[in-house]
Formats: structure tokens, sequence, C-alpha cells
């Protein structure tokens, strides 16, 4: 009777994933036929689901090629995402000038990750001449989209007074507003702004408590630094002010992973 009701579970089982598969299948050919027939926005799905290779055979140059289809109807996702195969070389020699026109074309639309690859390159001198002053620009348009990679290298522009006059308070701001979307990056960044006393005084619980939670999410060498910084904190802290940090890491942590995605 055992082995029957198993063996009833895995035919159900398989009926599921083989329902499943099917669904897939399905929903590939609907996104395809939408696209044939110049969808813009299943254009640049189908691009995307080449490019991860999500429902069909991973292929950068069908990703492409799908990419710029859309691209060329004036859709600023599918823009991005072409500037960043050409910044790459991935489906298309690279061309970092030819990426960066992309990425403009998607900015002046509004369109934040655009804005801030813009910016990039306006920073890293790819693609178009140096410029910290026009990166500082673009960081902010995104920034204030809520683009949080664009936060957290404004925060570095105000760090170093690259492009923007220096401010420790400004690159506080910008690194909170960053930390709080959970980049660890930007987590740590804010974590050394309370360490070095950026945002108006020294916290080092605080400090603690972000570079717990960066190195929470992190690993490899990076990992190695977050911990390390953390543990060096420790020994400035009493071992309530050590416990104090780590509940307030793990009260964030708990908090974060309740958030709506």
């Amino acid at each position: 009777m055992m082995a029957r009701c198993i063996a009833v579970a895995l035919l159900c089982a398989f009926g599921v994933r083989a329902a499943s598969a099917q669904q897939a299948q399905e929903d590939v050919q609907q996104i395809r036929r939408a696209a044939e027939q110049g969808d813009a926005r299943a254009q640049t799905r189908l691009g995307t689901m080449y490019a991860n290779g999500t429902g069909v055979a991973q292929d950068d140059v069908q990703a492409v090629q799908w990419y710029r289809k859309a691209a060329e109807q004036g859709l600023a996702d599918a823009q991005v995402s072409l500037g960043m195969m050409l910044d790459s070389g991935n489906g298309v020699p690279r061309d970092s000038a030819q990426a960066v026109e992309w990425y403009r074309k998607a900015a002046d639309q509004g369109q934040a990750q655009g804005q801030f690859q813009l910016g990039l390159a306006y920073e890293d001198g790819a693609g178009v001449a140096r410029d910290p002053v026009k990166a500082a620009e673009w960081y902010r348009k995104a920034a204030e989209q809520g683009f949080a990679s664009a936060q957290n290298n404004l925060g570095l522009m105000y760090v170093a007074g690259s492009g923007v006059s220096q401010s420790a308070m400004q690159a506080f701001q910008w690194f909170r507003k960053a930390a709080e979307q959970g980049p660890a990056d930007a987590q740590f960044n804010l974590a050394m702004a309370y360490f070095n006393g950026a945002g108006g005084e020294v916290d080092f619980v605080e400090a603690f408590k972000w570079f717990a939670i960066a190195a929470s999410h992190s690993t490899g060498v990076t990992l190695q630094q977050y911990a390390n910084s953390r543990d060096a904190i420790a020994t400035r802290l009493t071992p309530a002010e050590v416990a104090d940090a780590q509940k307030r890491a793990q009260d964030w942590l708990d908090a974060f992973a309740r958030r709506p995605q």
C-alpha cells in the first residue's frame, strides 16, 4: 500500500513538472509571437531570455538582435540592455562609444539605469571623454529616482570632491539612502562614514551594525574585508554595545526580509 502511495505521489509530481514545462514553452511561444509582430516590450523580454538562457538556449547574439529591435523603437529598457551588451562585447563587437549613445537615448527619457550608466561612462571615460562634473550630474538624476548604485557612486564623489564640492555630510546622506536598499558596498561605505564621523559624530555601534549587515550577504574576499572591519570595531565596544549592535543589525535584516520585493 505504501509503495502504491509513493508511486502515485511521484506520478503526480511528474505531472506537475510536465505541465509546468509545457506552460513555460507556451509562454515562450507567446512572447516570441508578440516580438515578431513588433511588440517592443516582448522583444526586450525575449532578448533577456536569450541573454539569461531562460526558456531558450542561451544566445548573446540573439539577445542583441532582439534588444536592438526594441531599442530602435525607442524603448528605454532595451536601449540600456543593448548598451550594456555593447559595453561588455557580449554577442556583438565591443563598442563603448555606441554603448554611450544608447545609454544617452535612455537617459534622456528619464530611465534611471540609463542615467547611471551614462554617469559611469563619464566618470570612467569609457566611450566618451572623462568628465566628473557630467558624471555627478547623471548620477544625481538617477539617485533622485532612488537608483541605489547611483546614490552610492554620488556619495563616493562627495567623499573625493570629484565633480562636486567635497562634503562628508552629503556623502553620508547618499550612502544611507543606498544602504537602506540593500547593496553591501553602500552598507560598507555607510559603516565607514559612521566610523569616521562623517554623519556628524563618530558612532561605533552603528558602524558595527552596518559592517555586520554588509558582511551578512557578501562572499569571498569582500566578505573577509567586511567581517574584518566588523571585528576591528568590536574591540572598541563594550560587550553590551556589541550585543546592542548585533541586535540592531539583525532587526534591520529581519525587517528588510519582510519588505515587498
